[in-house]
């Protein structure tokens, strides 16, 4: 009985020791597991400094396919890493892969919009782009990128430049001087004020060119004055009262072919030129008389446009004749509406 008691004794201690060393292994465990997380964020910032270091001296060297490479595994460990979208952005850029350039440039803007060396990559890069969409031919394209260029910095003048460039080359002189006065107000450029004059002077061939459409025009000479227009159109793309008078002469000499497809083609030309000039009485004058001429059974059509020539210029060159057309022509509809048994 003794030796039983005595051994019951002497085995407790062996067993509070294995619990006391279970129990430290688990606390080491623990402390291990919850240090484990630590230990991979800072491995994995160590790597992604590592190859942000690495991309910047490969950059340095001017080796781009290896700082695309880097930048690309920085990012995919941390998609803010903002340096690292500035970087690729500028190996894109110097490589011509303009596309990829804007794209991760845009991405570093977003992250963050106040550096000054991510909005210069940012503006750059809209540049590059426009000016390669011009020389292939794609103005529209190129204005766009560098309207948001513009959107970007207003007062550039490495956008504004190229922006009132452009428009001088497609003939659009008063948007071209616009820009190139604005210019002028930012820095002094002899080049500038060349282009300013040679602005003056093609306004002033386009004028001349008009004016001579013009007295044509008036005098029933509407093929004449349709070449004028073209070429005065030709010269400054923006010559508003070109284009209109341009429209109205097509639309003259589509009436004199005198068929129905022409009438159509004169409504459409006159119409066109109503858009142009919204205080204008004679589109709708000409168009009324197209509808006439086209089925003179067709009234309201020709009221209508009559009595918005009217309204346009009551006592105008035209009020008169739109004041008996408009009277004979509901004279005439009310008639046969009566003949015919329809309601007005």
């Amino acid at each position: 009985m003794f030796k039983k008691n005595l051994h019951f004794h002497t085995s407790t201690p062996i067993l509070n020791t294995q619990k006391n060393n279970a129990l430290e292994q688990e606390i080491v465990i623990v402390k291990i597991s919850r240090l484990f997380p630590i230990a991979i964020i800072l491995f994995m910032i160590i790597m992604q400094c590592a190859h942000l270091n690495d991309a910047r001296k490969a950059y340095d060297e001017q080796n781009d396919t290896r700082v695309i490479q880097l930048c690309r595994r920085a990012i995919a460990s941390d998609s803010t890493d903002v340096d690292a979208y500035l970087l690729l952005a500028k190996s894109y850029r110097r490589v011509d892969s303009l596309d990829m350039a804007l794209r991760t440039i845009q991405t570093a803007y977003r992250l963050d919009s106040e550096s000054p060396e991510i909005l210069d990559v940012y503006i750059g890069t809209l540049i590059d782009l426009g000016q390669r969409a011009a020389s292939e031919d794609k103005h529209r394209d190129a204005m766009a990128y560098f309207e948001s260029a513009e959107s970007l910095s207003p007062e550039n003048p490495d956008v504004l430049r190229p922006m009132a460039d452009l428009y001088f080359q497609q003939g659009e002189l008063d948007k071209a001087e616009e820009m190139y006065k604005k210019l002028n107000t930012i820095f002094s450029d002899s080049t500038v004020t060349q282009k300013l004059a040679e602005i003056e002077k093609h306004s002033q061939d386009a004028a001349s060119l008009f004016e001579k459409g013009l007295k044509a025009y008036k005098n029933g000479r509407f093929k004449t004055s349709k070449s004028f227009c073209t070429k005065a159109l030709k010269v400054k793309v923006d010559h508003a009262d070109a284009r209109y008078l341009l429209l109205m002469a097509d639309g003259r000499l589509h009436v004199k072919k005198a068929t129905k497809k022409s009438y159509w083609d004169a409504i459409d030309a006159f119409g066109k030129a109503a858009g142009l000039r919204s205080d204008a009485a004679e589109p709708h004058f000409r168009m009324a008389q197209a509808y006439e001429k086209k089925d003179p059974d067709e009234f309201v059509n020709a009221i209508d446009a009559y009595e918005m020539a009217l309204k346009l210029e009551p006592d105008g060159a035209f009020a008169k004749v739109c004041k008996k057309k408009i009277k004979e022509l509901k004279t005439r509809k009310e008639k046969l509406d009566k003949f015919w048994g329809r309601k007005k």
